[in-house]
C-alpha cells in the first residue's frame, strides 16, 4: 500500500484506460520517482509487475532470467527453459497479457552502458500493446524515445514535474504528517 501523498496530476494520466503505452520518470536520487510510481502501482486496477534492476543484471542472461521471474510472479508468464532468451520472453508476453498490465522497471540506471539496456530496446519495442511499460531512471536510458515521443507513445515525468507545489505541501502536512 501507499504511504505518501497521493499526486493526481502525475498519478492521473498514469491510471487512465488510455494511459501512455510507455512512461519515463527520469529525476535524481531522492526526487521520490519510487515513490511515485508505488502510489500508481497500488492505485491503478491493472495487473502488476515491479522489477527493481541491480547492478548485477548488466549480463543479459541476469536481466532475461530476472525479469522472466517478475513477469511470472506479476502475470503469471511461464518460467524460460534458456533464461537469456528473448524471443520467448516476448512470446510469453503475447500469450500472457491478453488484457492490460503493467510493468514498472525501477533504477533502470543500473543498466546504463550495458548489454543488457540495449536488450531492453528490444524488449520495449516487441512488446504486447496491452502492457504498459513504466521505466525509473536517474538519467535517461540508451532507447529510441524521440521515436516514441514523436509518435505518441511516451509520456515523460522529470525532476520538475516530481517537484512538490505548494498546495501538495499543504497537503502533505495536513494528510499525512
Amino acid at each position: 500500500a501507499s504511504t505518501g501523498l497521493a499526486r493526481a496530476r502525475l498519478e492521473d494520466p498514469l491510471l487512465g484506460a488510455d494511459g501512455p503505452p510507455l512512461t519515463l520518470v527520469c529525476a535524481p536520487a531522492g526526487s521520490g520517482k519510487s515513490t511515485l510510481l508505488t502510489g500508481v502501482a497500488a492505485r491503478t486496477p491493472l495487473p502488476v509487475a515491479w522489477h527493481r534492476v541491480s547492478a548485477d543484471h548488466a549480463a543479459t542472461r541476469s536481466f532475461v532470467g530476472r525479469l522472466a521471474t517478475t513477469l511470472a510472479r506479476g502475470f503469471g508468464v511461464p518460467e524460460l527453459a534458456e533464461p537469456a532468451d528473448v524471443d520467448a520472453l516476448l512470446a510469453a508476453l503475447d500469450a500472457h497479457c491478453e488484457a492490460p498490465s503493467l510493468l514498472v522497471l525501477d533504477d533502470l540506471h543500473e543498466l546504463f552502458g550495458t548489454a543488457a539496456e540495449q536488450l531492453l530496446a528490444t524488449l520495449i519495442d516487441g512488446r504486447p500493446p496491452t502492457l504498459r511499460v513504466i521505466l525509473s531512471s536517474r538519467r535517461p536510458p540508451e532507447l529510441n524515445l524521440p521515436r516514441l515521443r514523436a509518435a505518441g507513445e511516451q509520456h515523460e515525468i522529470g525532476a520538475d514535474d516530481l517537484r512538490f507545489r505548494v498546495w501538495e505541501v499543504e497537503e502533505l502536512f495536513t494528510l499525512v504528517h
